[in-house]
């Protein structure tokens, strides 16, 4: 069928055209979005049906444009529809993927390919039975208005959205990450995607080469066992005002792996990172948290410089919670924390690097064992503190006695002069 138009009467119900031929559909305009009565344009079940040239296959609101169903109960064998590269028309409605459930393996024998070098516009929706990673689809090609399932996509192909088109173009990459059924190609835009209580899910290896900044979301970051690596960027991760979790997987930053801010008034921030996680800064500090935010960790934390280093303002610090996992810094205080720009320095020996550096940070330890190690570490941080206080003041006090001294010599000394 070719360079024609079909067209129905209201009266006119359920299918247009059911198929059980070959077919070749070439510049033909299937036009039924007036007539909500017809359930599907096109319903194939049977053979292959090839679509070309600048068909149009438009359904009413809520109806299919087409299916690709396997009917073997009724002695029907393959059917397959392929959409081709020489493919420039539209498809509007419902896209149907579905059999009889007489055959168990029928995905084998039911095929819909979207092939590259098409340049079609798809307005469609998918329903694609007994899930997506199990169907024989293919998009190689062709504008998508809404978001494709990456399952899918061809391997080597991704939907990318282009602001000018409104819509998600297919294009040769790869999927880093996903979230549900929905594929995404860097990591900044999954995070940027996510909605409040979503899990972003690795699906491969990844570097980033510009910082991730998130705020203000809900979110569980899976790595699924892959690694993150950030380039020669001063920070991989930047996240404030959020609850987040990170787990399973390890990342790996050349320089500060997370930076970490809270908010006034916001006491429900919190980041967790589990206990499969492992985080690596390679020459600088792993992980940076200031302000209201609670970090409750279980990872494995390596850094060069600190591997975990809080700050603090006024009233607003932060809540570190080591619950399990190794806090290792290779060239520093593995945990090292700070107020208002105040560093006071508890050494276990003179003749030792700083174990512990607290100022108006609250530290909980992974055994009930340990806090009284912790807690005396944190008197004596505060008890210096409080001797330096106390000898500043001296030093002030006997500096005015000394500048008083000096005075009532020097008024002595002319008195003298004015007697002589």
């Amino acid at each position: 069928m070719k360079d024609g138009t079909i067209k129905t009467s209201a009266e006119i119900s359920g299918i247009l055209i059911q198929k059980y031929n070959e077919l070749t559909l070439e510049n033909m305009v299937l036009d039924l979005s007036d007539n909500a009565q017809i359930a599907y344009v096109i319903s194939n079940n049977n053979g292959t049906t090839t679509i070309t040239g600048n068909t149009q296959i438009i359904a009413a609101a809520g109806r299919a444009a087409f299916d690709t169903y396997h009917w073997p109960d009724n002695g029907y064998g393959a059917v397959e529809v392929i959409f081709d590269a020489g493919f420039t028309g539209k498809v509007e409605g419902r896209i149907e993927y579905t059999t009889d459930g007489t055959d168990p393996e029928w995905q084998s024998e039911t095929k819909l390919t979207f092939a590259d070098g098409n340049t079609g516009t798809y307005d469609v929706d998918f329903y694609i039975m007994d899930g997506e990673e199990n169907a024989n689809v293919t998009v190689s090609g062709g504008t998508f208005k809404k978001q494709v399932p990456y399952e899918l996509y061809a391997e080597g192909f991704v939907g990318v959205w282009d602001e000018e088109a409104q819509a998600y173009v297919t294009q040769e990459g790869t999927y880093v990450a996903t979230i549900g059924e929905y594929g995404y190609t860097t990591l900044a835009e999954a995070f940027a995607s996510a909605a409040t209580g979503d899990t972003i899910k690795l699906i491969s290896d990844v570097t980033v080469e510009n910082t991730i900044s998130v705020r203000t979301k809900k979110v569980t970051f899976d790595l699924c066992g892959y690694t993150v690596y950030g380039a020669d960027i001063e920070t991989l991760f930047r996240i404030s005002n959020i609850v987040a979790t990170f787990k399973n997987g390890t990342i790996e930053a050349q320089n500060v792996a997370f930076e970490i801010a809270g908010a006034s008034g916001l006491s429900n921030n919190a980041v967790t990172f589990a206990e499969d996680l492992n985080i690596i800064s390679e020459n600088d500090v792993a992980v940076f948290i200031y302000n209201s935010i609670v970090l409750n960790t279980s990872a494995n934390i390596t850094a060069k410089n600190a591997a975990i280093m809080g700050n603090g303002q006024d009233a607003r610090f932060p809540k570190i919670n080591v619950l399990d996992g190794n806090i290792t810094s290779t060239d520093a205080a593995a945990l090292f924390f700070l107020e208002n720009e105040m560093l006071k320095d508890f050494r276990r020996a003179t003749s030792t690097s700083a174990k512990l550096k607290v100022r108006a940070t609250e530290l909980v330890l992974r055994e009930p064992a340990d806090l009284d190690t912790a807690y005396m570490m944190v008197d004596l941080a505060v008890e210096q503190i409080e001797k330096d206080i106390e000898n500043a003041k001296e030093r002030r006090k006997e500096a005015r006695r000394l500048r008083r001294l000096q005075k009532q010599a020097e008024e002595e000394a002319k008195a003298e002069d004015d007697k002589a």
